[in-house]
């Protein structure tokens, strides 16, 4: 399709772009983190106190891959970027998930400029792009952006291989092969990409086939390809089985053409978006649903063939959708669900060319070129209903609470999702709403582990520690591998000073999370407590080599340290906490006493003054910050502080007998 005369500035395109992005993924900027934001970003010690060499040799939740098989060090790297800028503010890992998918939505307007030659093309194509409520579980969802990192690197990747079989500047090969494997790094599925530079090959090749010039090129790609493979069969352990655990190849082999189906449906109506999808595999290839949909697949690829003589961009883009489908088809690799919304990032590019082509088309054909920008019209006006659905679509992530409401919407009986709905209404305070919905699972999943898991721990912030306790034994028992439960079991039998036994849950978490500081940290606990300093100092150190960030262990050695009368030592760990988590009060209350301990007492007055900020109904701190004073010689501050202390709290004992032995020594 050749351009059209009157063509629209380029830098007009990237503004329509751009701003149709922050438009339709602005109101994400209020969300919270939700689901797995909390593993991959919250509770992960990589983000909070980086380690590079940790993130290239660990998996994606910082352990020696026993949780989980992705190795995403890109991913992580993006976290690490955004909590250096932000911090644990939500806001800035949205904006990185916009920025990203816009500047993603930009490259796919120069891929279409690129093949198609035709700005308008490439310009509806983009906005469709950026605006398709599809890609909600990619760009809103924090966690989801595994999905824009990879495809981000490909487009880039894509670009330079194009621009080098253009004009063979090695330059551009070199650009590419890094990008290819960035794009490795960010998501396994990258790999697929491969595919892709072959099929544009096939299709815009000019040039004659030679060794030289067309094959020995891709050993830019296939070596780094190998060097990953064996990454992950030597250093993860295993290569991706061949098929899904306890499913047979061909049952997913004709079921995948009615997910194609599925996903074709989505793109072009997409109003029935949720996470957790689910789809029967079919038993057999005659049932009518399954024909049809082969029939279906199988006419879009004849048409692929038959146009790649005459409209070599309609050819490669039909054929791309399917391709890059492949890697979460199950029929090569394993993929944790049948079919997903995120995972149409990538393809989606084709059909989103398809459809801007098609627009472009009729309005060529039946206005012989003079509405052409009506075809523009009508594609901004499709953009804007999708805009509107992903407006919508924004605000069910808003919280776990409209998050996991949302999905039981679709999925009513979702035992994971009515879990993590109890969860999130416990975290809002909702004990009664929690306790509902955990009962709910229990009566529909009574087998389900996570659920027993969340009906304990809601037991157990109600201080209900029996019925608890049964909940979590029965979480381990049906799920033998399940270490949360353990941690609670140990605190429940070490508030019952049963201390063996707490000692043995403790052992049995840090058996099945050797790499995660929180076994260490509750043993260390346990110990500290009974008097084994020793063995606590141990514990305590293991945590912190396993998260440098856990203020918990920085605290409990300050005080060792401090036992030891190694001062020096007790506030340099005291100060390390301090720096992880400056707004937490019992950091600023241990840092005031500590200099107040070496007279300094203004530095004193400073943390307590700071904690009483965040904590002003803290009578501790107002006792502190008096004695701070009466240290200093200043009685009638040191009287006034006092007299707060117990005015909030009438019962504070040691403020009282101050304010008497003053009285007297008046």
């Amino acid at each position: 399709m050749r351009e059209h005369k009157v063509s629209i500035p380029l830098f007009l395109c990237i503004s329509i772009i751009a701003a149709m992005g922050l438009t339709v993924y602005f109101n994400s900027f209020y969300n919270g983190f939700v689901w797995d934001d909390r593993h991959l970003i919250l509770e992960n010690p990589l983000v909070r106190k980086p380690d590079i060499f940790k993130v290239f040799i660990q998996d994606l939740v910082n352990t020696d891959f026993s949780k989980t098989l992705f190795y995403r060090p890109m991913q992580n790297l993006s976290y690490i970027a955004d909590y250096g800028i932000s911090g644990l503010d939500p806001v800035g890992f949205h904006l990185t998930n916009t920025i990203i998918h816009i500047a993603n939505s930009i490259l796919v307007f120069f891929l279409v400029l690129a093949l198609a030659k035709n700005r308008i093309l490439s310009l509806l194509t983009s906005v469709l792009f950026v605006s398709h409520p599809v890609h909600y579980a990619v760009v809103t969802y924090i966690s989801g952006r595994a999905d824009s990192l990879f495809t981000g690197f490909f487009l880039i990747s894509f670009l330079a291989f194009i621009r080098y079989r253009e004009d063979s500047n090695t330059g551009f090969l070199l650009a590419s092969s890094a990008g290819f494997i960035l794009s490795l790094l960010s998501k396994e599925t990258a790999a697929i990409s491969v595919f892709i530079f072959v099929l544009y090959d096939i299709i815009f090749r000019k040039a004659p086939l030679s060794l030289k010039r067309t094959f020995l090129p891709y050993l830019a790609f296939i070596i780094p390809l190998a060097l990953y493979g064996a990454l992950r069969l030597f250093r993860i352990g295993e290569l991706n089985p061949l098929i899904f655990p306890g499913s047979d190849l061909y049952e997913y082999l004709i079921t995948f053409p009615e997910i194609i189906a599925r996903y074709l449906t989505c793109l072009a109506a997409p109003f029935d978006l949720y996470m957790g999808k689910s789809v029967s595999l079919a038993t057999t290839f005659f049932s009518p649903k399954v024909l049809a949909s082969a029939a279906m697949v199988l006419l879009i690829v004849f048409l692929a063939f038959r146009l790649k003589g005459r409209n070599k961009g309609v050819s490669f883009f039909m054929l791309y959708f399917f391709i890059t489908l492949i890697p979460v088809s199950n029929m090569i690799i394993r993929v944790n669900a049948p079919l997903a919304d995120h995972w149409l990032y990538m393809p989606s590019i084709g059909y989103f060319f398809i459809i801007s082509y098609c627009l472009v088309a009729v309005f060529n054909v039946v206005f012989k070129g003079r509405l052409k920008r009506g075809a523009f019209v009508l594609g901004i006006c499709l953009t804007f209903i999708y805009a509107s659905v992903t407006v919508r679509q924004n605000a069910f992530w808003r919280d776990e609470v409209t998050l996991f409401t949302e999905i039981l919407r679709h999925r009513p009986g979702d035992p994971v999702a009515r879990s993590n709905l109890a969860l999130a209404y416990l975290d809002k305070g909702d004990t009664q709403k929690a306790l509902d919905e955990a009962r709910k699972v229990m009566e529909s999943s009574p087998d389900y582990a996570r659920g027993h898991y969340g009906a304990g721990i809601i037991l157990f912030k109600m201080g209900d520690y029996d019925e608890a306790l049964g909940h979590f034994k029965s979480a381990v028992e049906k799920d033998a591998d399940f270490d949360e439960p353990h941690i609670y079991l140990g605190l429940i039998y070490e508030n019952r000073k049963e201390y063996a036994e707490a000692r043995s849950e403790f052992e049995k978490y840090i058996k099945l999370s050797p790499y995660s500081a929180l076994g260490y940290v509750n043993m260390g606990i346990l110990m500290y407590d009974q008097n084994e300093i020793d063995g606590a100092f141990d514990f305590f150190n293991a945590a912190l080599e396993r998260d440098p960030g856990n203020t918990t262990a920085c605290l409990y050695l300050g005080a060792i340290y401090r036992d030891k009368k190694d001062f020096a030592a007790a506030l340099r760990l005291l100060e390390k906490a301090y720096r992880i988590e400056p707004g937490n009060v019992g950091i600023l209350m241990d840092l005031g006493n500590m200099y107040n301990s070496f007279g300094q007492f203004d530095k004193a007055i400073g943390f307590f003054e700071k904690a009483i900020i965040i904590s002003p109904e803290n009578s501790a701190l107002y006792y502190n910050i008096g004695t701070s004073y009466w240290l200093k010689d200043d009685v009638e501050r040191a009287k006034r502080y006092w007299r707060r202390a117990l005015d909030i709290n009438p019962a504070f004992t040691a403020a009282k007998d101050r304010l008497g032995e003053l009285e007297k020594a008046l």
